[in-house]
C-alpha cells in the first residue's frame, strides 16, 4: 500500500491555535468529501495522524513564509556563487592558508570547500537552516562586492 491511498485531502480554516500543557490545539473547520467523512466519522478521538499543512494564498496557490523563501534563496547564491570564476579565485584566496590542499586549483569544487570553511558550515544547504550562518554568508558577499569595485 502507497502512502497517497491513505492521504485524506482537504482545505480547512484555522478556527482556533491555543497553547496547552502537552503541547498546541489547532481548531480547523474541515470541507471534507462524503468517503472521507464516513472514514473519520468511525476513527477513535484519539486516532493520531501525520498532518501537512500548506497556506493557500487569495490565488489558489501555496504560499511560501518568507523565512523560507529567504532561507532557500541563500542556498540557491551560494551555490551560484561558487559556479562564478571571480568568486572562485575570491574565497579559495581567502581560504587557502587554512586548506592548503585547494590553493592554486581554481574550480566550483574548490570554492564550495573554501566557502564551507570560511563559514564553518558542513554544507551549504546548513544556510537554509543557520540563521548565523546566513548573516555571515551576506558579510561575505558585501566584502566580496566591495573588493569587486576596487
Amino acid at each position: 500500500m502507497e502512502v497517497r491511498d491513505a492521504i485524506i485531502s482537504f482545505e480547512a480554516k484555522m478556527i482556533a491555535l491555543r497553547k496547552k500543557a502537552d503541547g498546541d490545539e489547532l481548531v480547523l473547520f474541515i470541507h471534507l468529501d462524503e468517503e472521507d467523512r464516513r472514514h473519520l466519522w468511525n476513527l477513535h478521538l484519539t486516532t493520531r495522524f501525520r498532518c501537512a499543512l500548506v497556506e493557500i494564498g487569495d490565488d489558489e496557490q501555496p504560499v511560501i513564509p518568507e523565512e523560507i523563501r529567504v532561507s532557500n534563496k541563500a542556498v540557491a547564491v551560494a551555490g551560484q556563487m561558487c559556479r562564478e570564476e571571480s568568486f572562485q579565485r575570491w574565497i579559495i584566496s581567502k581560504a587557502e592558508a587554512e586548506l592548503p590542499y585547494i590553493a592554486g586549483v581554481i574550480d566550483e569544487e574548490n570554492a564550495v570547500r573554501a566557502l564551507k570553511h570560511v563559514l564553518d558550515i558542513e554544507s551549504r544547504a546548513d544556510l537554509s537552516r543557520d540563521e548565523e550562518a546566513r548573516d555571515q554568508f551576506r558579510e561575505l558577499i558585501r566584502e566580496y562586492q566591495r573588493m569587486k569595485l576596487v
